[in-house]
Order: structure tokens, then C-alpha cells, then sequence
């Protein structure tokens, strides 16, 4: 599932650049990699979803007896 995989990638990416903030660690750049990857992870959940192909339906076929 590519959006639980985005998901799971913008969040690890938002507690590392949380972290550095918080440790006095935010210059850098670190920082701006870690939020380049949270904004790869963010684009990706954007993206419109590609919808599957309609099942055929199935028709009504008439017998003549």
C-alpha cells in the first residue's frame, strides 16, 4: 500500500526534524533533508489515486426458445 508507506515515511521524517528542533540541533542541512523527505511523502498522499479498471458488467443475455 504506497499511502501507509508515505505515511509511515512523513511521520518517521516530522519526529527526526521534531527531535533536532528540540535538541538544538536544527542548523544544518540535515534539517532541510529530513523535511525535502517529509515533502517527497506529503506529495505522494496529494496525488490523485489512480482509479482500478471497471469490472465488467455482466449482461443480460436473452435466449429465444
Amino acid at each position: 500500500m504506497p499511502h501507509r508507506d508515505a505515511i509511515a515515511s512523513l511521520n518517521q521524517a516530522l519526529a527526526a526534524i521534531d527531535v533536532m528542533i528540540r535538541s538544538g540541533k536544527g542548523q544544518g542541512g540535515r534539517l532541510v533533508d529530513m523535511a525535502r523527505e517529509a515533502r517527497q511523502a506529503a506529495s505522494v498522499l496529494a496525488a490523485p489515486r489512480p482509479r482500478a479498471p471497471a469490472a465488467p458488467r455482466d449482461e443480460a443475455v436473452t435466449e429465444e426458445v
